[in-house]
C-alpha cells in the first residue's frame, strides 16, 4: 500500500513538473491542443497502471518526449486520421510574435536577418527543427534527444551538427548566425 502511494506520489509530480514541456512538444507535431491534452493524459494513466517507474531513470523528459510522441501516433492510427506524409511528419517550431520583434526590429537590417533567420528555419526538415527545438529551447543533452528521438546518441550529434551546417548555408551573412544562436539562446531563457 504504501509502495502504490509513492507511485501515485512520482507520477504526480512527473505530472507537474513535466506538463507544460509536454504540451509545448505536442503541440510541435500536431497543433491541436485538445488532442495532446488527452495523449498526455492517456499517456501519465498508461504509466500510472503499468508502474514503471524504473525506465524513467535515465532520463525521465527524453521519456516522457518520447513516449507522447508515440501516443500522439497510435492515437492518431486508430482514429484512422490518415494525413498527408508533410502533415503528419511536420514538426512547428514556436512563434513568438513578441519576442521575435523585440529581437529583430531594432532596424532595417536587424529585421531582414529576422526575416531570412525565419526562411531559414521553415525550410529545415522536421527532424532538424526538433533537434534545435530540444537542445535550444528545452536544454536537452544529445543523450536525452536521442531517447526522445528513438535514435542512437551520435546519430543525434551528427543531426545537430548538419542543421548547423544546413543554416550555414542558407544563411550565408555571419551576422544571420550570430542572429540564429542569439535568438535560440534568449528564447531558452
Amino acid at each position: 500500500m504504501k509502495a502504490r502511494k509513492e507511485e501515485e506520489t512520482l507520477c504526480e509530480r512527473l505530472y507537474k513538473e513535466n506538463y507544460a514541456l509536454l504540451l509545448n512538444y505536442g503541440m510541435r507535431l500536431f497543433p491541436d491542443k485538445e488532442l495532446i491534452q488527452d495523449c498526455i493524459q492517456d499517456l501519465f494513466v498508461h504509466l500510472y497502471k503499468d508502474a514503471r517507474y524504473s525506465i524513467l531513470s535515465d532520463s525521465p523528459k527524453a521519456y516522457l518526449l518520447r513516449a507522447l510522441r508515440n501516443t500522439l501516433y497510435n492515437k492518431m492510427y486508430h482514429r484512422q486520421a490518415y494525413l498527408p506524409v508533410e502533415e503528419a511528419t511536420a514538426f512547428y517550431l514556436p512563434e513568438d510574435e513578441e519576442l521575435f520583434n523585440r529581437f529583430f526590429s531594432q532596424s532595417d537590417e536587424s529585421l531582414r536577418v529576422g526575416t531570412e533567420l525565419r526562411s531559414a528555419l521553415n525550410r529545415l526538415n522536421p527532424h532538424q527543427k526538433q533537434v534545435l527545438y530540444l537542445r535550444y529551447i528545452h536544454g536537452l543533452s544529445y543523450r536525452e534527444i536521442a531517447l526522445a528521438l528513438s535514435i542512437n546518441e551520435q546519430s543525434a550529434m551528427n543531426l545537430h551538427s548538419r542543421t548547423l551546417l544546413r543554416l550555414r548555408t542558407f544563411l550565408a551573412d555571419k551576422a544571420l548566425i550570430l542572429g540564429l544562436l542569439l535568438f535560440f539562446l534568449q528564447k531558452g531563457e
